[in-house]
C-alpha cells in the first residue's frame, strides 16, 4: 500500500507539473483538493483491497505516467530510457509471484 501511495503522490505532482491549469506549479499544501479530471484518472481501490487489485492500480498509474512522458520531455525533463522496460519487468515479476500459491491472509488481533 505504501508503494501505491507513493505512486499516487508522484502522479499527482507530475500531472500538475504538466498541466496548463497550474501553469506548471505544484500547489504548496500537503493535501490540496484534487481537480475532478485528475481525481478521475487515479485508480481507486474498492472496499476489499487485494494484492491483485493493488497491482492493477499500480499498472494503471504506470500507464498514466507514461502518457505524460512526451509533455515532460517537451519541458526539458530527461526521461530515463530503460524505465518503461524496467517497470514492465517489475510488473511481470509481481504477477508471477501472485500466480504462485496464494499467501494466507494476515491475521489481525
Amino acid at each position: 500500500m505504501k508503494q501505491l501511495d507513493l505512486q499516487i503522490s508522484a502522479y499527482i505532482a507530475l500531472s500538475r507539473l504538466t498541466s496548463d491549469l497550474h501553469g506548471g506549479l505544484v500547489p504548496d499544501s500537503a493535501n490540496p483538493i484534487l481537480e475532478p479530471a485528475l481525481r478521475a484518472r487515479i485508480p481507486i481501490l474498492g472496499p476489499t483491497i487485494t494484492l491483485e487489485s493493488t497491482l492493477a492500480a499500480m499498472r494503471t498509474l504506470a500507464k498514466r505516467v507514461q502518457e505524460l512522458h512526451s509533455v515532460l520531455e517537451s519541458l526539458g525533463v530527461a526521461m530515463p530510457g530503460g524505465m518503461i522496460g524496467q517497470v514492465a519487468e517489475l510488473d511481470q515479476m509481481a504477477a508471477r509471484v501472485l500466480d504462485q500459491d496464494p499467501m494466507p491472509p494476515p491475521s489481525f488481533r
